[in-house]
């Protein structure tokens, strides 16, 4: 008997030791996935302010031209079309 115990405390051992392995694999597998998470996150929101910063800036240099157009055919002034083309120009 003492010798089947023996064997049965070992197998337990072996078997406790496969099981830490495998927790420590699994949580090593969960802190490169939460990692991959937080990038993927992060240049999401980095791609999306680039692009509503760059819409902005469009949407302002838009307004611009038209602000110096509208200056040119209603007040008729020069400088106006130089601004205009300037700002093309960028």
């Amino acid at each position: 008997m003492t010798n089947l115990a023996h064997r049965l405390r070992e197998q337990a051992v072996e078997g406790r030791e496969d099981a830490i392995e495998l927790a420590k694999r699994v949580n090593e597998f969960q802190v490169l996935l939460y990692i991959i998470i937080y990038i993927y996150i992060y240049i999401y929101i980095y791609i999306y302010i680039y692009i509503y910063i760059y819409i902005c800036v469009c949407v302002c240099v838009c307004v611009c031209v038209c602000i110096y157009i509208y200056i040119y055919i209603v007040e008729g002034r020069e400088d106006a079309i130089e601004l205009a083309k300037r700002v093309n120009e960028l």
